[in-house]
């Protein structure tokens, strides 16, 4: 179906006039109230009431892109701008979910190959995959594959696997979740979209058949953070543990993929009224309040019998304020003092904020380039660190792990397996940077490891170490230990 579809042709006579049309141009897309998912996401897959779900409080419950009288203003200043003001006959109005547009034929091309770009760029039409790798070279199709669409500001879940329902040995009912399942919220910005997660894998112990229990077992691999994604690249989870029941090997792979056009920046020049060239710019902005995923505490008795603890994550459960950028009272008026005062008092150019804060300009681009240059500064993300890790028990190596971070923002890896008891560890992170700009990497970690029955080789860590600020290694604990590598990846 074209965008725009022709409803009335109106001929004018005389003056030399260009006829003109009446077309409706939908823009339903641009306002579209999309609802957020439960955002928040168990990191064990079996439920025996130790998690009990905290309220929940969402970042947002619905999000819309645009005001549509913000696009009657946008579409009036920068598509033929002289016929709005000085042609009674040309008009647009709000038409339930379309612009009706009264222009000729020419403009009203202009107005639908406008429209296109602006959904193009505004309306997030990315896809979250996550990706369960067995074959560590993932030379091979994933095991389990699992997407779903991301909207800015919004929490999304995908799921792939099975509900397994469990009759306890005191007749109390449960359920477990195997496969794959993820909770996340996202944000566009300059480099990319900025995701927020919580992933969790989990299958039926496989060896369970030979030794019956009361509660069947599950091995599982969690994790959750931060990862700042362009188009077409992915961050790689691998995780590789043993434990007295067995072991556990996998790769969690997040990408994102787009799937309309790579949304642009910067719109083509057009002609305005004062014979100046002005553009349409957008910058996406990384929202305050970080981080965003709230993993649960790790105390010194996590999964240990009979103690109650918590295994829920949330994402997007942060109270969300001013974008990054802006630090002023009146954030529109310092956007518009970053504008020389013949351009505001043009006529011709216009700042909004978008809802998802970002800035949408139309100004010449002398001008764009000084909001570029004002903005790049309050606004960058100190993406691409990759901590790697070993958990070394005397001289055994029984786990590695890799995972990806982003300052100002933590992350999780939690895995082993859950039956009656947990056999495993439970790792959470946050990189910072001091006044001095070294880099500060928080470290809680519980490992427990079962020997014998009763009987279980533990370390618990609760402590900051302050790093070189290009990253660094650190030990933790003694004999059964922590050996991390915090480096800055290629990109």
């Amino acid at each position: 179906m074209p965008f725009a579809k022709l409803l009335v042709a109106a001929w004018l006579q005389g003056d030399g006039e260009a006829p003109l049309v009446e077309r409706a141009h939908p823009i339903a897309s641009l306002a579209h109230h999309h609802r957020a998912a439960p955002p928040d996401l168990q990191l064990v897959p079996l439920d025996l009431g130790i998690a009990p779900r905290e309220p929940a409080e969402l970042l947002r419950s619905s999000f819309a892109c645009m005001q549509l009288e913000d696009v009657v203003t946008l579409l009036k200043t920068a598509i033929a701008p002289d016929g709005w003001a000085e042609q009674r006959d040309w008009n647009v109005d709000l038409d339930g979910p379309s612009l009706r547009v009264r222009a000729p034929a020419d403009v009203q091309e202009q107005v639908a190959r406008f429209l296109a770009r602006l959904t193009n760029d505004l309306v997030p039409q990315e896809q979250l995959e996550v990706r369960l790798h067995r074959d560590p070279a993932r030379a091979s199709p994933p095991a389990r594959h699992a997407s779903a669409a991301l909207h800015d500001g919004l929490t999304t879940r995908g799921k792939v696997g099975e509900e397994i329902a469990i009759v306890l040995s005191d007749g109390a009912a449960t359920r477990a979740t195997t496969g794959i399942e993820f909770v996340a919220c996202s944000w566009r910005v300059e480099r990319g979209v900025l995701v927020d997660f919580a992933v969790r894998a989990a299958e039926r112990a496989s060896d369970e058949a030979a030794a019956p229990a009361p509660v069947p077992s599950f091995d599982f691999a969690a994790c959750a953070g931060t990862v700042l994604l362009a188009p077409g690249e992915n961050a790689l989870v691998p995780i590789r543990l043993a434990y007295g029941g067995g072991e556990i090997a996998v790769t969690i792979e997040l990408a994102v993929r787009i799937d309309g056009g790579v949304p642009s920046t910067r719109f083509d020049p057009l002609l305005c009224r004062d014979g100046r060239s002005r553009r349409l710019a957008l910058w996406r902005q990384q929202p305050v309040s970080r981080p965003r995923v709230w993993t649960p505490r790790i105390t010194y008795d996590l999964f240990d019998p009979g103690a109650g603890w918590f295994a829920t994550a949330l994402v997007g459960d942060a109270t969300f304020g001013k974008p990054c950028w802006i630090a002023d009272a009146n954030p529109l008026e310092a956007l518009l003092d970053l504008m020389p005062a013949s351009e505001r008092d043009s006529g011709c150019a216009t700042v909004n904020i978008t809802q998802d804060g970002g800035v949408m300009l139309f100004s010449t681009d002398d001008v764009v380039e000084r909001f570029d240059r004002a903005l790049a500064a309050r606004s960058a993300i100190d993406a691409g660190w990759r901590l790697r890790g070993r958990i070394v028990d005397g001289t055994r190596e029984r786990g590695t792990f890799e995972l990806p971070l982003v300052v100002d923002s933590g992350g999780s890896w939690w895995a082993g397996r859950q039956g009656e008891q947990v056999d495993g560890v439970a790792l959470d992170f946050d990189l910072d940077r001091d006044a001095g700009d070294a880099l500060v990497l928080s470290t809680s970690a519980k490992l427990r490891f079962v020997v014998a029955p009763g009987v279980a080789r533990t370390l618990y860590v609760d402590e900051s170490r302050r790093l070189p600020a290009n990253g660094g290694a650190l030990v933790l604990g003694g004999d059964l230990r922590l050996e991390l590598d915090l480096a800055r990846t290629a990109r």
